[in-house]
């Protein structure tokens, strides 16, 4: 039952009375009432009581009203038809076409939506009837209540008038009271209840086995008795029941009732065993109602026949054959519409009858083709036997086994009928073709093989001689069609199709076909033989020769072209060569061809493949025996133009061979046994032999036309060689050196390396030369070995120029060979001379291989020399060193490397160059001791880099030394074992001139005579010349620059001292260059860190010097220069150059630069008091003061600024003077690297004579004092001391500050220089600190009031270095 929403919302608003789900099928009543007043019965809606009786209300529940049918009854039924239909058509379905299927499923789907659609209508309708099924409802409760009435009216009628009038009591039960009183049952009902309730008790398994086996009995009797077809194959009785089976039809199980002989059969079950796998999916093909309909129908065939089992049988088995025709109908309809379509047509289908099915109708090559049949029908003479099969036209016997497997339907497969009907006439066709190739090739062997999957025959014809099939042509009949099918594997498809097309339109073209396709065998088996060598199939070539080209065309159709691939002008052509004998049993014939290419201009050219052209040079033929070669040769021999050989393999003991190659000669030998040989292992033989032995002909060909005239091939471990008896003789060599070199050639040969590095390794040996070699390894011979590249030129061809052949790179290293050997040959003819004894000490020849010579040299023998010979430099020298503790890191010649070689390219003497080696050997090692770092503001130029020296190599004996680009010097190396040392700024030619940009040098001769040989020329004696030249800055006379960058000196009648060359021995060159011992007399690092050396301390003592005479020069109004001569101890100290000054400020001391004679490591300060006045100054100041000048600015990198602020702080007044001497005595009892326990300062204070980095505010490197009447600035730097104050050290580093300090004297007041707190550019550390040392300064002021005005520096600094803290 169903109530729609709208009526329940009714019931729950209105309390509509339920209908219990009906839907009523009668038209409503209308009438004209009030439902409120329907004798008291309240309508839905009414105020008035509603009188309902619950068991009435229960009756309508269970029955429906009149004219209704309930909701869900109607769907049940629906549902049940749509199911009911759909099991159906799942049974029918499977057996009906692709279009039967369709319109089935169409008018199901249009009929099943069509009800629904009529539910859904009539659901609809009824929930949108609210009034009309409330006007119903009244009308049949008023109904209901007026029969009622009439009913009681009617029943009180007859009880009043006619039961009451003849009612009487009835006779009391007495038995049945007593029975129930007594026994509590009642034993009084009829015994028809029992019977008809309590089933009876069944038979015990005693009698149920007999019944059975009596059953059994009458059973086997009735089948004794009567005619049982003998197509029943299978009868058992088993349990009183008979089963008859006949496979592939029916199984039907049969009994008796009774055991009387006029009882008939009972059919129990009928299953039909017909199945089509194809179609139904294994499932029965009839419908269980046509198979109840089937069973009833036997059912009543089997009473009142006289023959029950045999038309029983008639009766299944006819209909099996219609069922099984029809199966093989949908079995060929469908292999028709997906598989052979066009191919197979069923000509007449007669159902229940028979079924005609031709085949091979449609052929593309044939027209008019024999129309072929094959008919499945119903037995009409004996509808006893089986479907029958019959062929048109017959099939032919030629297998009996597919004859017979061709002419039954056992399978109820039209599929398998159709393979085996056309196996057979494939075999027919296939047959009739072999014999066609046997009456015409007499050594014909093809074969049948059958397919694995459908036992079709196929024609297997070869074409060569093989152990395997691969290769074979195989040939087969299309199913479908009926046309020949041939298949090779490797094979292109459109010369198949070709051939196809021929074999169908005539059978004999088979037999040219055959030829083409033996050659296309050949070349697929080549190409599987060759596929891993260097070898490219082509098709033809086009050649200009005549004779070549009309060669070629003759054996056009037996021939296949091999390029080689590594040498593209090379080809082999393969002539095939068949066996009268046996057509299949193929040999070759060898042919190389070599060509070159023609010129791209030349219009009338045949153009080849890859748009080339080719003229052959030559048609060789490859003879030999390749299977027992023990040596093999390449010679190169011309005939006439037919018989031209190029015998790449030939045995030096046989003669001349069988035309037909070695192949032909072998069979000759090994009688019929051919199939030993394998023709195949012979070609990939000559492959690889040929690619291995072309590059010898090349090479061969090459060294002939680069002048080897002496050369061949010999073969060695079964590899070859080439061999070269005569090299070429070399330009600009004697004829004598060539004689000799010549003779000591043992052998020269050409190997080639292995398959991947593609190399030539040639080997040159030589016997050893007659002078001792150190590095000798023991042989009679000396070997010298080359590698080449082997090219492989697949692009460019045979005679490309890209890249240079090995022969040209083999003469360029033999001339190297000759053009080195002329020296060495003139070396060892020097050696034998007792001249050289003393050189000879000093040399060892270290290696010799002809290629290249290194020669020891030195007193150790430590340094090495090795010299080659290159086409495009001449001889190249390349210097080394062999080891030592003592000497250099790497040899010194290194410097002087180009004009050493450029001196032996002139001379080519080897003996001339040991003696330059060595007696420039000292000298290079004193001075690669020299230092070249690279420093900053050494001059005035504070941006300016500038090296410590720098040596300039002139000549190979020549070098010249820059010292900071100011002094320069010249050394010349001699014979003598002396340097000759000059000063460079003086000119060469005249000693009156300088060069430009270079300062002579005050005190050179003196130093350099300090170590010097007195004994040694004595034609300039340094001491007898003026040995003070004047400075190009500030000299004595006006200087005038001339040409060539020369200015003169001031004229005098004996040149400078330091013009004159000095002579030094090595000993004492190598003295003044070397470092010194260290003596750590400075109070903080220096910028650099090196041991300086004499000639370093000596010109850095000039430089000084000449940094002081230059700040002289610039505080000429404060500075006033004193003569040598003031000075009472000038003779104690032995000045070589100095210079007085003192300041013109009263009370001001005297002051000397000198660099004495007795310690030239340094240049000194002495303090002298003012001239009568012992009061002012203490000895312990002077002593600061010269203590400082050694510690602080004599030091490098000699600054000039470094200087400038120095001699500032000298010209001040006497007061400020003294306030810095106390500065620097700080600094001198406190340096930063002292480790002095507490008490020490919390900060080291150091002057910082030149503007650090730091200071942004400031050019870095600039002065840093600076003294003028008003302000006074001075610049200190203050480092902390961590062990002094531990708690405030947080970094590893300690900390500096740089403090620029501004005195004002008026004031006597000290203030931090303003822009080093507001500098935006300074760190923020800087700014911190500076911001606490003017709180300093700023407590000073206040504590102390002015400073004393000869103490005011010095006292804010002690304050500073005891009292500052930062964080």
């Amino acid at each position: 039952m169903m109530q729609t929403p709208q009526m329940q919302q009714q019931q729950q608003q209105g309390g509509m009375y339920p209908n219990n789900g009906m839907m009523t099928t009668t038209q409503p009543q209308q009438q004209d009432m009030n439902p409120g007043q329907m004798n008291g019965v309240q309508h839905p809606g009414s105020n008035f009581p509603v009188m309902v009786d619950p068991q009435q209300q229960q009756l309508q529940q269970v029955n429906p009203p009149p004219g209704t049918v309930p909701l869900s009854l109607l769907l049940e039924f629906a549902i049940h038809r749509t199911y009911t239909d759909l099991t159906v058509m799942e049974n029918l379905l499977p057996g009906k076409s692709d279009m039967d299927k369709k319109i089935l499923l169409v008018k199901f789907a249009n009929q099943t939506r069509q009800l629904y659609v009529r539910i859904l209508a009539l659901v609809k309708w009824a929930a949108s009837v609210g009034k009309v099924v409330k006007c119903s409802e009244m009308i049949e409760f008023l109904d209901d209540q007026s029969m009622k009435f009439v009913d009681t009216a009617d029943k009180l009628h007859r009880m009043a008038n006619q039961l009451g009038v003849q009612a009487r009591l009835p006779n009391f039960a007495v038995p049945a009271a007593v029975d129930v009183l007594t026994t509590g049952t009642y034993p009084r009902l009829p015994t028809c209840i029992r019977d008809r309730i309590i089933p009876p008790e069944p038979i015990t398994a005693t009698e149920k086995k007999a019944a059975i086996k009596r059953i059994e009995q009458m059973v086997l009797y009735r089948l004794a008795i009567e005619k049982i077809p003998p197509q029943i194959a299978d009868l058992t009785v088993k349990n009183g029941v008979v089963h008859l089976h006949v496979p592939g039809e029916f199984d039907a199980a049969l009994t008796l009732m009774g055991d009387t002989d006029d009882i008939p059969w009972r059919l129990l079950k009928l299953k039909l065993l017909v199945e089509d796998f194809q179609v139904g999916t294994g499932r029965s093909l009839v419908h269980t109602v046509q198979v109840d309909y089937l069973h009833q129908l036997a059912q009543s065939r089997l009473f009142g026949n006289v023959q029950p089992i045999d038309d029983l049988y008639n009766l299944l088995h006819s209909f099996c054959l219609s069922l099984q025709l029809e199966v093989l109908a949908t079995q060929a309809d469908r292999l028709i519409r997906l598989r052979y379509g066009k191919f197979l047509h069923i000509d007449d289908y007669q159902q229940g009858n028979k079924m005609l099915l031709s085949y091979w109708n449609l052929s593309p090559y044939k027209n008019g083709n024999i129309k072929h049949v094959v008919i499945v029908k119903i037995p009409t003479t004996d509808v006893s036997k089986p479907l029958q099969v019959e062929h048109k036209p017959p099939l032919p016997l030629m297998d009996l086994h597919l004859v017979k497997a061709a002419n039954h339907i056992k399978h109820l497969s039209i599929e398998r009928l159709l393979h085996n009907t056309v196996a057979v006439r494939s075999y027919h066709l296939l047959n009739e073709m072999k014999i066609m190739l046997l009456k015409y090739l007499k050594a014909e062997s093809s074969h049948f093989v059958k397919f694995e999957t459908s036992q079709s025959y196929v024609l297997v014809i070869p074409l060569v001689e093989s152990k395997t099939d691969n290769e074979d042509l195989r040939i087969y009949i299309d199913p479908q069609s009926g046309s020949y099918m041939p298949t090779m594997p490797g094979i292109n498809k459109s010369l198949l199709d070709k051939m196809e097309k021929d074999i169908n339109k005539s059978e004999t073209a088979l037999l040219s076909w055959w030829k083409v396709l033996q050659k296309e065998a050949v070349e697929v088996r080549c190409r599987r033989t060759l596929q891993h060598l260097p070898i490219a199939f082509i098709n033809q070539i086009h050649l200009f020769n005549d004779q070549d080209a009309q060669f070629l065309g003759s054996i056009k159709n037996k021939c296949l072209y091999l390029k080689m691939v590594n040498y593209p002008s090379y080809f082999l052509v393969l002539e095939l060569i068949r066996d009268d004998a046996s057509p299949i049993r193929i040999t070759f014939k060898y042919h190389l061809l070599r060509t070159s290419r023609s010129n791209p201009a030349d219009t009338s050219t045949t153009t080849v493949q890859h748009n080339d052209s080719a003229s052959s040079d030559g048609r060789f033929n490859l003879i030999g025996g390749l299977f027992a070669v023990s040596m093999s040769q390449l010679l190169p021999t011309l005939t006439s133009h037919h018989d031209r050989s190029f015998n790449l393999y030939k045995k030096i003991s046989d003669s001349e061979q069988n035309e037909h190659g070695t192949l032909a000669h072998y069979q000759a030998e090994q009688g019929n046994d051919a199939h030993v040989y394998d023709v195949m292992s012979e070609l990939r033989s000559i492959v690889i032999l040929t690619n291995y032995r072309l590059p010898f002909a090349n090479l061969l060909e090459r060294l002939r036309e680069n002048g080897f005239e002496k050369c061949g091939l010999r073969e060695e471990n079964y590899l070859l060689k080439c061999w070269v008896d005569t090299l070429p003789e070399v330009e600009q060599v004697s004829a004598q050196v060539y004689t000799i070199i010549r003779s000591m050639i043992q052998e020269c040969t050409f190997r080639q390396g292995n398959r991947k590095s593609k190399q030539w390794n040639v080997e040159l040996r030589f016997d050893k030369p007659n002078f001792e070699v150190e590095n000798d390894p023991c042989r009679d011979f000396v070997s010298c070995n080359f590698q080449y590249e082997c090219h492989i030129l697949r692009e460019e061809g045979d005679n490309s120029t890209n890249r240079p052949e090995c022969v040209k790179l083999f003469t360029a290293d033999w001339t190297a060979i000759v053009r080195l050997f002329t020296p060495v040959y003139m070396f060892s003819k020097q050696l034998e001379m007792d001249s050289v004894a003393a050189i000879s000490k000093k040399i060892s020849i270290m290696t010799y291989d002809f290629k290249s010579i290194t020669i020891k040299y030195g007193p150790t023998l430590t340094y090495f020399v090795t010299i080659y010979w290159s086409s495009d430099k001449g001889f190249v020298l390349s210097f080394g060193r062999c080891g030592g503790i003592h000497t250099a890191g790497i040899n010194p010649h290194w410097v002087t490397k180009l004009y050493v070689t450029e001196a032996f390219n002139e001379h080519k003497d080897l003996l001339k160059l040991m003696y330059l080696l060595n007696d420039t050997l000292h000298p290079l090692l004193s001075l690669a001791r020299l230092p070249d770092a690279s420093l900053l503001g050494v001059s005035t130029k504070t941006y300016l880099a500038e090296n410590i020296f720098t040596v300039i190599p002139l000549t190979a004996t020549r070098y010249r030394i820059n010292f900071y680009s100011i002094f320069c010097l010249d050394v010349y190396c001699r014979i003598d074992g002396t340097v000759a040392i000059r000063d460079a700024s003086f000119s060469q030619f005249e000693y009156s001139k300088a060069r430009a940009h270079t300062v002579p040098i005050p005190a050179l001769g003196n130093f350099l005579m300090l170590f010097c040989d007195k004994n040694k020329d004595l034609r300039h004696r340094p001491e007898q010349l003026c040995d003070d030249p004047p400075s190009p800055a500030f000299g004595g006379t006006a200087q005038a620059q001339g040409s060539y960058g020369l200015y003169d000196l001031q004229q005098q009648q004996q040149p400078w001292a330091g013009s004159a060359f000095t002579l030094l021995q090595h000993q004492s060159f190598d003295q003044i260059c070397a470092p010194l011992p260290s003596h750590n007399t400075q109070i903080r690092k220096s910028a650099i860190v090196y041991k300086p050396s004499l000639l370093e301390k000596f010109l850095s003592a000039a430089l000084t010097h000449r940094h002081l005479t230059k700040c002289m020069k610039q505080q000429a109004d404060t500075v006033v220069e004193l003569p040598m001569t003031v000075f009472n101890d000038t003779e104690q100290l032995q000045p070589l150059f100095g210079s007085g000054f003192t300041t013109r400020h009263p009370a001001s001391p005297q002051f000397l630069c000198h660099l004495g004679r007795r310690n030239i490591r340094s240049l000194l300060l002495k303090v002298y008091p003012p001239t009568g006045d012992t009061q002012t100054w203490s000895a312990d100041e002077f002593n600061v003061l010269e203590r400082y000048f050694q510690v602080r600015i004599f030091i490098p990198p000699y600054r000039f600024n470094t200087m400038k602020a120095f001699m500032t702080m000298l010209a001040a007044p006497p007061n400020l003077l003294k306030d810095f001497i106390q500065m620097m005595r700080y600094e001198l009892a406190y340096p930063p690297q002292s480790r002095q326990p507490n008490p020490s300062p919390k900060w080291f204070m150091s002057l910082s004579l030149t503007v650090h980095p730091r200071a942004g505010f400031a050019p870095p490197g600039m002065s840093s004092i600076i003294v003028k009447e008003e302000k006074v600035l001075v610049f200190i730097q203050l480092t902390q001391n961590q062990q002094a104050t531990p708690q405030q050290t947080t970094t590893t580093y300690p900390i500096s500050i740089d403090v620029p300090l501004l005195l004002t004297p008026q004031l006597n007041s000290i203030d931090l220089l303003q822009p080093a707190t507001n500098n935006a550019s300074n760190n923020s550390s800087q700014i911190v600190y500076h911001r606490a040392i003017s709180q300093l300064i700023q407590q000073i002021r206040q504590l102390h009031g002015p400073l004393p005005s000869d103490a005011a520096f010095s006292t804010v600094t002690r304050y500073l270095m005891e009292n500052l803290v930062v964080n």
